[in-house]
């Protein structure tokens, strides 16, 4: 698939926008993109506060490769693409990530130490009992894990080629971006 042509220089809210724009229900930039002062999320004014994202992405058809874990493994590092992109963030979204992350750190912390207390309890006889406190905590460490990322997420990358980067964003930031004019075949 050819790469994306750049963009013209737009300017929205001041901000001046080069090779960023909507393509679907996707968002195409290049990873040194400059995004407009706006919430990815919500489209609320971000006040100039930037975070970087890194992100990582592989073909969707490797997965069929996982019930051969050393294969795909091996196929995943050879087909990943990465890149990172600074993107705004309103306050709310911000303090609502940071909140995320510090809740699964302390329950992440809170199962490893009930998990180590629980079989510090149990008697040294029944491992039956140490098995499955051990297979609780790890069961609950997953979902934390699972969960941190869901409720944390800014960005998702949909595909990333050598120049340009496919995301998902929030639908009222998305309707602000220019559609992205295909040359005609």
């Amino acid at each position: 698939m050819p790469l994306v042509p750049d963009l013209l220089q737009l300017s929205t809210d001041g901000a001046s926008i080069t090779d960023l724009c909507r393509d679907g229900d996707l968002a195409v930039c290049q990873p040194d993109s400059q995004w407009p002062d706006r919430c990815v999320i919500c489209n609320s004014p971000a006040n100039g506060y930037r975070t970087p994202i890194r992100l990582s992405w592989h073909p969707t058809e490797l997965y069929f490769l996982l019930f051969i874990p050393p294969l795909y493994m091996v196929a995943a590092i050879a087909l990943t693409r990465s890149a990172t992109v600074n993107v705004p963030i309103c306050s709310q979204h911000v303090r609502r990530r940071r909140r995320s992350l510090f809740l699964s750190v302390a329950l992440a912390l809170t199962v490893v130490g009930s998990c180590s207390a629980g079989l510090e309890l149990v008697p040294k006889q029944n491992f039956t009992a140490a098995v499955t406190v051990c297979l609780a905590g790890l069961t609950l460490l997953i979902a934390i894990l699972v969960w941190t990322t869901l409720r944390s997420r800014v960005l998702e990358p949909r595909r990333i080629q050598e120049r340009n980067v496919w995301v998902t964003c929030g639908r009222d930031f998305l309707a602000s971006l220019p559609t992205l004019e295909r040359p005609p075949s």
